[in-house]
């Protein structure tokens, strides 16, 4: 204890070993903890890489095999093109107590209403759930989001913990499940050419079994007569 009785006797002991171990513990970088750096967490980018997403769940898994790995995705309240959503993960480490610890794992980058980055956000929901890593929905303000897609924030909640963050819970998983929601706050584009081509790409995607959440029914015959309904109608447009 007495190396811990004040600061300079901890700094002392402080060696590079303990504060890397520190910081992979914690999934914090080391920039920030030298103080060299604002951003705490790491921010990983899966936009166009649900595959990768997937290898990262199964890494922590995998080290980490006693831990509940869980996540919400924060999505806006304001419906504007440029607002986007944000994926956090959370991980169980240990507990002081009978308090979890948890480290805080950062998905950004999503555009929540470009259909391209809708599609790809809902593959890793669904990879998420088919890997058992529950994904849970919030909405919080643009701003709000904003500031933790920078990873500046060093997370960490008591009481409600992560659901904290924001108001009306919603269903991610159902971004993969039912049109209605996927296609919900999406930019139509000009004469729905986002409705389409979001449409489109999620039967691609769910053709390579990237829309697999684990439910035994595909849902891929509701997206194509969705899909085809907005190809009628577009037809009739230019006819």
């Amino acid at each position: 204890m007495l190396d811990l009785q004040d600061d300079a006797s901890l700094l002392l002991k402080l060696d590079e070993a303990i504060l890397d171990a520190a910081c992979a513990r914690f999934a914090v970088r080391r920039e920030w903890m030298d103080g060299a750096d604002l951003q705490a967490h790491l921010c990983h980018d899966f936009y166009k890489d649900p595959k990768g997403f997937a290898v990262l769940l199964e890494t922590l898994k995998q080290n980490n095999p006693d831990g509940e790995l869980n996540g919400i995705l924060v999505a806006p309240l304001e419906k504007e093109r440029d607002a986007e959503a944000l994926l956090i993960l959370q991980e169980s480490i240990g507990f002081i107590g009978e308090k979890p610890i948890y480290r805080y794992h950062l998905c950004n980058n999503w555009s929540f209403s470009y259909w391209k980055s809708r599609a790809y956000l809902t593959a890793c929901i669904a990879i998420a759930w088919k890997h058992e890593v529950y994904v849970h929905g919030i909405f919080a303000r643009k701003k709000v989001i904003e500031k933790l897609s920078e990873g500046k924030t060093l997370l960490g909640w008591q009481g409600d913990g992560m659901w904290s963050l924001g108001i009306k819970r919603w269903h991610p998983e159902d971004m993969a499940l039912r049109p209605e929601i996927y296609l919900n706050g999406l930019d139509p584009e000009q004469d729905n050419f986002g409705i389409v081509a979001g449409l489109q790409l999620w039967l691609e995607l769910e053709n390579k079994g990237l829309m697999n959440t684990g439910v035994d029914e595909s849902a891929r015959p509701q997206f194509q007569q969705e899909l085809a309904k907005y190809q009628i109608a577009s037809q009739s447009m230019d006819s």
